[in-house]
């Protein structure tokens, strides 16, 4: 349909957008689909006639759009098949497309803007769906905030034995300190032990045996807390690397990730 004084109407003010297509009959093509999902789409009946009941998703949009621009499009519409490698060899979607526009004044269907597409002159309306991908993930119940994440570094048998090795060395400390009658009580002796874990010497020793059993206990506490903080870091590193960084579907595929569509 040739549109172009209607063109140069609107360009001199003599026209208004709204009233550019009123009266026109515009030429209609759109894909002839074989599946049933696809076919709602843009349904015809048995006849090839556009179903009246319901004329698919394309038939609606357009049949608003010519109610409000005021032109027709039924009578002058064609479905074509869907490309076949097996008869049309090598065509594309995109020769198609061209093949459309060449011969119709519209081409329905949702075509995906490409910069080739765009570079042979083919125009696309405002999208009235977003159809890019968005790749949702579900979160791992793992990799929330736990407290218990500061005990991951060491397993269980081992947290008993540290806890075990507080408890003797306390008892040890009080003992030598009960020998010279200068022990403090056992639950403070206990307390100032269990603080060397942490790197906070509270023992006192004034006598031989306490001092040597004082220094074998804060070295002792000075390789586990070391082992415990490197432990910790290995931790907390291999758990931000596991996070899968998927953004789009060829990195799914790559991960082996469920899909849900």
């Amino acid at each position: 349909t040739n549109v172009c004084e209607r063109q140069h109407m609107i360009l001199n003010n003599t026209l208004t957008i709204p009233q550019a297509l009123s009266g026109l009959e515009l030429s209609v093509v759109t894909t002839n689909y074989r599946t049933y999902f696809e076919n709602l789409y843009f349904t015809l009946n048995e006849d090839g006639v556009i179903d009246d009941d319901y004329p698919g998703l394309y038939g609606v949009i357009m049949d608003e759009l010519a109610s409000r621009a005021g032109f027709t499009w039924r009578n002058s519409f064609a479905a074509v098949l869907q490309p076949d490698p097996d008869l049309d060899g090598n065509k594309t979607w995109t020769d198609l497309l061209f093949w459309e526009l060449e011969h119709f004044d519209v081409a329905l269907e949702y075509w995906i803007e490409s910069k080739n597409r765009l570079r042979h002159g083919v125009h696309y309306p405002e999208g009235f769906v977003d159809a890019s991908l968005v790749m949702v993930m579900r979160k791992n119940p793992e990799m929330g905030n736990d407290t218990l994440k500061l005990f991951y570094p060491f397993r269980y048998t081992v947290w008993l034995l540290i806890g075990g090795t507080i408890i003797y060395t306390g008892v040890m400390y009080w003992l030598v300190g009960k020998l010279r009658r200068r022990a403090d009580p056992i639950d403070t002796t206990l307390y100032n032990t269990s603080m060397g874990f942490t790197g906070q010497n509270g023992l006192e020793p004034d006598t031989h045996p306490a001092r040597l059993l004082t220094w074998s206990w804060t070295f002792w506490a000075l390789i586990i807390g070391a082992a415990y903080t490197a432990n910790l870091a290995n931790v907390l590193v291999n758990e931000s690397s596991s996070v899968k960084n998927i953004e789009t579907f060829q990195d799914a595929v790559m991960h082996h990730s469920v899909i849900c569509v």
